[in-house]
């Protein structure tokens, strides 16, 4: 079902047998893991069925491969350590482990809710740890193994988180997003007033977000800037270093071009009246955005939120970047 890897979530594989979709595997090997949120068990008459909610993305793809038939009722061992409680406070500790039927997992439009039953004994009982209101919605990351054969008893619990899972405590749990959300007319206000007085523009602060090396990487990676009637699609796209800064030898002068209009712009017939002060709005634009997007990804805040200013002040203040800060924008520290 599930390649072993040294990575703590694994690429779905399937095995050429399907009377035992983990042919490929020895008894107690990793065969797969995935990061997700606790819902509640749901209750039967044989016992109890945990269920881990999958967001849209590789959680989500990983549990999709259990919908094939050939996995329906496959034993699995299953551990669970939480990551997240329900609050966002960081609590990696082991919650249970059991041995589990797999069942097709339940769909909606924001993922997958993968679900393990325990029949009733010490399996069942292990699940209903899972109950517990404190550890509704708390992030959880889960490992699959194969178990032994004919092993359906719970083994001593594994104490020690599983390798990586300290990555996953950079994602947010819905009670974080809520705030997350609730905070953003603060966070788009502070993002707004440093990219006003050009705070992202700084070669300090560029410097303490990457490399040269880092910011070309990125650059080649935009589409193609030269002006037209449509954006240009053509790729790939390269780095084109300014040509009337090259005397000033600073590692953030870049603009992305395809590989068409950069030899058009390097023998001197982009066709546009004032090429300086196009390239100039272009490096601004670029640089803006690479330096809030990678200071986003710094802070640990999700894609399509903005940080707050206490965090940003702080990261200021720990490569003594503090004074470039306006003074408009230290009004905003502690507003919520």
């Amino acid at each position: 079902m599930f390649k072993s890897s040294s990575t703590p979530k694994t690429v779905p594989t399937i095995s050429d047998n399907p009377q035992d979709p983990l042919s490929d595997y020895q008894p107690g090997d990793v065969v797969g893991a995935f990061s997700g949120y606790l819902r509640r068990a749901k209750p039967s008459k044989e016992g109890l069925t945990a269920q881990i909610f999958g967001e849209n993305g590789h959680d989500a793809d990983i549990i999709s491969t259990m919908h094939l038939t050939r996995f329906q009722e496959a034993p699995v061992r299953v551990r669970i350590f939480m990551v997240k409680d329900h609050q966002g406070r960081l609590k990696q500790q082991f919650l249970c482990e059991f041995i589990a039927k797999i069942k097709r997992p339940s769909a909606n439009d924001q993922g997958q809710v993968a679900q393990f039953f325990g029949d009733n004994g010490p399996n069942a009982d292990a699940v209903n740890i899972l109950n517990q209101s404190a550890y509704l919605d708390a992030l959880v990351f889960v490992e699959l193994r194969k178990p032994e054969e004919r092993e359906f008893v719970v083994l001593e619990p594994l104490m020690e988180p599983p390798e990586g899972i300290e990555e996953e405590a950079k994602r947010m749990v819905p009670s974080e997003l809520k705030q997350l959300k609730k905070q953003q007319r603060v966070a788009e206000e502070g993002i707004t007033l440093l990219r006003r007085e050009g705070f992202f523009l700084l070669d300090p602060v560029l410097a303490c977000l990457g490399k040269e090396p880092d910011y070309t990487q990125w650059i080649s990676s935009q589409g193609c800037c030269h002006p037209g009637q449509a954006p240009c699609g053509l790729e790939p796209v390269q780095a084109f270093r300014l040509p009337h800064t090259h005397h000033l030898k600073r590692p953030y002068e870049y603009v992305p071009l395809c590989h068409q209009h950069l030899l058009m712009w390097q023998q001197g017939e982009s066709g546009i009246q004032a090429p300086e002060a196009f390239l100039d709005s272009q490096r601004k634009r670029h640089n803006q955005l690479w330096a809030q997007q990678t200071l986003r990804q710094v802070l640990g805040v999700p894609d399509g939120f903005s940080p707050m200013p206490a965090p940003i002040h702080a990261w200021t203040m720990d490569h003594g970047l503090q004074r470039f800060l306006p003074t408009m924008f230290l009004t905003l520290l502690g507003t919520q």
